[in-house]
């Protein structure tokens, strides 16, 4: 799709159960967004959370001795 670009927005609440969102698309557009007056902060992911995140599929895989 020549000349199209795409900008996705997303909440990360419901499906991962972690507060915050993301924005995905090109480096350019993105910049061009942090620069709006529309744009004016961003709160980031609660460590605490991020870190229960990204251990809970190893801590799951040991507590109901699941192999793959």
């Amino acid at each position: 799709m020549k000349n199209i670009n795409f900008l996705i927005t997303a909440s990360l609440g419901k499906a991962l159960g972690i507060t915050g969102g993301i924005i995905l698309g090109k480096v350019a557009i993105i910049s061009e967004l942090r620069k709006s007056t529309y744009y004016t902060s961003s709160s980031p992911i609660i460590p605490a959370y991020l870190y229960a995140y990204l251990n809970a599929y190893n801590l799951r895989n040991k507590l109901f001795k699941i192999t793959f």
